[in-house]
C-alpha cells in the first residue's frame, strides 16, 4: 500500500495561535495559587509543630501571592490575607516561648 502524498488538511484555513492578555493573566494567576497553598500548608506545619522555617516560608510565600495577585477578585485576595495571617500566626507561636523565657528573667 502507497502513502498518500496529498495533505488534506487546507493551507487557507490554518489559524496561527496567539495568547491572549486573559490567557497569560490566567497563567500568572495559577502560580500565585500554588503559592498561597504551599503558603497554607507551611502554616500548618509552622503552627502545630511549631517550625520555624516553616512559618518564615509560610510569611514569604503569602506575602508573594498577595502582592502579585494580579485579579482583583474578592475570594483569592482575602485567601492570600488570611493566608498571611496564619503565617503570621504561626511565627508568634514559635517565638512565644523565647519570648516567655526573656520576660521571666527580667522579672526575676
Amino acid at each position: 500500500m502507497a502513502p498518500n502524498t496529498s495533505d488534506p488538511r487546507r493551507a487557507d484555513q490554518v489559524v496561527p495561535f496567539y495568547l491572549t492578555p486573559t490567557m497569560k493573566l490566567q497563567c500568572s494567576d495559577g502560580l500565585m495559587e500554588i503559592y498561597n497553598l504551599v503558603a497554607m500548608g507551611a502554616a500548618s506545619c509552622g503552627l502545630l509543630l511549631r517550625l520555624r522555617y516553616a512559618s518564615w516560608l509560610a510569611l514569604f510565600c503569602s506575602l508573594q501571592s498577595l502582592i502579585n495577585e494580579k485579579r482583583v477578585s474578592g475570594d483569592s485576595k482575602t485567601s492570600a490575607m488570611h493566608t498571611s495571617m496564619f503565617a503570621l500566626t504561626g511565627i508568634i507561636t514559635a517565638y512565644l516561648p523565647i519570648v516567655m523565657q526573656l520576660y521571666q528573667k527580667a522579672s526575676s
